[in-house]
């Protein structure tokens, strides 16, 4: 499934067969993230003078059709994540991290008004969040969030990131910078550099990231329309094998 957010609320669609699940019209939506194929759904809105605002965080429930609990923000949220143990929402001042079984905050991260990108892991027994708050370099700082403590900085790239996701076993970080020409692959927790897949010779914007259930395969999409594939291999590579669709 996926959701999405429309100026008029958001909607729940099923991908195979592609059918409309659900569909909540009441206020212009900028962030409809849902957990899994639940029906919980972390919802943000587009203006100050609605029942979904800026500043406020609704996780709303599609069976009850009702708002389960709001968050109150001093700045309107950029980003908010969610995975089986943790809920993430944030500004572009701070990144707070909620238990999502009580909805009790365990910590925040001073993030100084830079924020660019965040990545939240899947997890199975271990659970990371990414994120890259320098507008300038590509650095990657990575969060254990089972202990609440910051595990490296990962100097990923020269230029700044834009692009980040974590595999299904949350022991790999791909990244990809503005310049769009090479994704790099990194071991989580330890930070070392796996792969360096080269996508091109031109500078490209990465529109998504993602692996495959087994982590042998990763895919990305970019602004040229196009999709590329790498297949990961058991050492470090420079220039992989990619298929490109147009």
């Amino acid at each position: 499934c996926v959701s999405i957010g429309t100026n008029k609320g958001f909607k729940i669609l099923a991908v195979n067969p592609f059918t409309l699940l659900y569909s909540l019209e009441s206020a212009p939506v900028s962030i409809a993230e849902m957990l899994y194929n639940t029906n919980i759904i972390a919802v943000v809105g587009m203006n100050e003078r609605a029942i979904f605002t800026l500043k406020r965080l609704t996780i709303w429930d599609t069976n009850t059709q009702t708002s389960r609990i709001d968050f109150s923000f001093n700045s309107p949220i950029t980003y908010v994540k969610m995975n089986k143990e943790r809920l993430i929402a944030a500004t572009q001042y701070n990144i707070d991290i909620y238990n999502l079984s009580n909805m009790h905050k365990l910590f925040s991260i001073d993030i100084n008004g830079s924020l660019v990108r965040i990545a939240l892991s899947p997890g199975l027994s271990k659970y990371y969040l990414a994120y890259t708050a320098n507008i300038l370099k590509g650095e990657v700082t990575v969060y254990d969030l089972t202990t609440c403590t910051k595990q490296l900085t990962i100097n990923a790239h020269k230029k700044p990131i834009i692009q980040m996701k974590f595999n299904s076993k949350s022991n790999f970080l791909a990244t990809a910078s503005s310049e769009g020409k090479t994704i790099r692959v990194f071991s989580i927790p330890s930070g070392k550099r796996l792969y360096s897949l080269r996508r091109g010779m031109y500078v490209t914007e990465i529109y998504s990231l993602s692996f495959d259930p087994t982590s042998t395969l990763i895919g990305l999409t970019s602004v040229r329309g196009t999709l590329h594939i790498f297949k990961l291999g058991a050492s470090e590579t420079v220039q992989s094998e990619s298929r490109e669709k147009q």
